[in-house]
């Protein structure tokens, strides 16, 4: 497993903040256990690249972003259904 630096200084936050024995939600391709797509099924022998790591606080849980992968967390300030909503 590899920590981009910038998802090193978020994991020491959050253990730091009380959030260290939380589970751990792993967002990454629904294809592999890897987080590369074009390595199907369980493949040997690969290497994680976690690039984010944040507090799900309110479903208790830390969610760790990986690879390439984009997670569906839509931007506060943009965005049809956030303009909807603040009306």
């Amino acid at each position: 497993m590899t920590f981009v630096p910038a998802a090193e200084t978020q994991l020491r936050k959050l253990e730091e903040l009380g959030f260290g024995t939380l589970p751990v939600c792993m967002a990454k391709t629904q294809y592999s256990l890897s987080d590369e797509p074009t390595k199907l099924g369980r493949p040997e022998h690969f290497n994680i690249t976690v690039r984010e790591v944040y507090a799900a606080a309110g479903a208790g849980f830390v969610v760790v972003l990986t690879g390439g992968h984009d997670n569906a967390r839509p931007a506060k300030e943009t965005g049809g259904l956030w303009n909807r909503c603040k009306r």
